[in-house]
C-alpha cells in the first residue's frame, strides 16, 4: 500500500466544533502527516480514541498494517468552522497529547480540504479581528409606492426659497409649557 492513497484529512461530514488529531504515518522510508477530526461533543470523553479507532479501521481497509508499519500521534487540538464567514479557525491543544510540533503543517493540510475558506490558527492572548463575510446576505428592494396623483402631490419649497439661517438667531422653543398654569 502506498501512503499517497490514505487521504490527507478526514473530517466528519458535520458539526462546527471539531476535535482533531494529527499523525504520522510510515511505510518503509516514506512518511506522511495525516489529519482526522470528529464533531466535537462537551460530554464525550473518548474523543480520542475514537478518532484513533476510526484511523487504524481505515487503514486497514486501505491495506496498511499500522502495527507493522508506523503510526503515531503528534498532537491536536479543536477547530471552529464557520460555514457562513467561510472561515476555519485552529487552536488549543489536546489534553492527551498536546498541540503538534508544526502548526503550520495542519494549516495547510485543512486548506486542502476546505479550499475557498480562509484557514487560520488562533492562540491564546492572540487578539482576533472580526471574520469579514464572504457572502453577502441578499436584501430584497422595498416595493416603490403606486405614483401619487397630481393633486394629492405635496407642495415643497425650493432650496433657493429658504431662509439662510445666520446662526445668530436662537431657534424657537418647542413646546414650553405655560409658565400662567
Amino acid at each position: 500500500m502506498r501512503l499517497e492513497s490514505v487521504p490527507a484529512c478526514r473530517m466528519e461530514e458535520s458539526g462546527v466544533s471539531f476535535k482533531y488529531l494529527v499523525f504520522r504515518l510510515k511505510s518503509g522510508e516514506a512518511e506522511k502527516q495525516v489529519l482526522r477530526g470528529v464533531n466535537f461533543q462537551p460530554y464525550e470523553a473518548d474523543a480520542n480514541r475514537r478518532i484513533e479507532r476510526q484511523l487504524r479501521a481505515e487503514l486497514e481497509r486501505l491495506g496498511f498494517d499500522p502495527r507493522a508499519n508506523g503510526l503515531s500521534v503528534l498532537g491536536g487540538g479543536t477547530i471552529s468552522v464557520n460555514p457562513y464567514y467561510e472561515t476555519v479557525t485552529v487552536f488549543g491543544e489536546n489534553p492527551e497529547h498536546g498541540a503538534e510540533p508544526d502548526r503550520s503543517a495542519t494549516l495547510a493540510l485543512l486548506s486542502g480540504a476546505f479550499a475557498g475558506y480562509e484557514v487560520k490558527s488562533y492562540e491564546a492572548g492572540e487578539e482576533e479581528a472580526p471574520p469579514k463575510p464572504k457572502k453577502k446576505p441578499v436584501r430584497k428592494a422595498a416595493p416603490r409606492p403606486a405614483a401619487a396623483k397630481p393633486a394629492a402631490a405635496a407642495k415643497v419649497a425650493p432650496a433657493s426659497a429658504a431662509p439662510a439661517a445666520s446662526g445668530d438667531e436662537e431657534p424657537e422653543p418647542e413646546d414650553e409649557p405655560d409658565e400662567s398654569e
